[in-house]
């Protein structure tokens, strides 16, 4: 076995290791450029936040095939997943309401989804960010009963974190 160094990229997760101060920052920066020149959106003006995951989106009443095919919905949705769960935990609220519609949506989703697109191409440098410490982890649960206004179903989160002597940070 031959050590070639330092991981740089794995699954289009981009490392940058110190490795003197035992930290290292995650993100995808080349891969949310992919996904916004993809979907056309990479000379769109960005947005500072997300939409809201309790914005009044509804499943149309009727499933209407010709208007789902002019909108790349369930790719973006799939896109912006993968950025969700491994480098972009601030996506994870925004892609898991807007998911929901996946099998049925129209016009007013796809102007919810490229909002999400624009607030990527704002925050392209955000990722993770892990270095050694004597903090201590912990998750924090929580639960939104029946507040969903589509389909008044319940909602649940989970935020991590760590906590040390001086200092609480939340990681969202």
């Amino acid at each position: 076995m031959k050590d070639i160094g330092p991981v740089k990229t794995c699954l289009a997760i981009e490392f940058h290791q110190d490795l003197k101060k035992h930290s290292v920052f995650l993100n995808q920066r080349e891969y949310a450029e992919q996904i916004l020149k993809r979907f056309n959106m990479e000379d769109y003006k960005s947005v500072k936040t997300p939409p809201e995951f309790n914005a009044k989106l509804e499943k149309p009443a009727a499933r209407e095939e010709n208007e789902m095919k002019k909108y790349p919905y369930q790719s973006v949705m799939g896109a912006l997943l993968y950025l969700a769960v491994t480098t972009r935990p601030d996506l994870a609220s925004s892609i898991n309401f807007l998911s929901q519609f996946n099998s049925n949506y129209n016009k007013t989703h796809w102007k919810a989804a490229k909002r999400v697109l624009r607030y990527l191409k704002g925050t392209i440098n955000y990722g993770i960010f892990y270095e050694e410490g004597n903090a201590k982890l912990y998750a924090i649960a929580d639960a939104d009963l029946g507040t969903n206004m589509a389909d008044k179903r319940s909602s649940s989160n989970i935020e991590e974190g760590t906590q040390s002597e001086d200092c609480f940070t939340v990681e969202h």
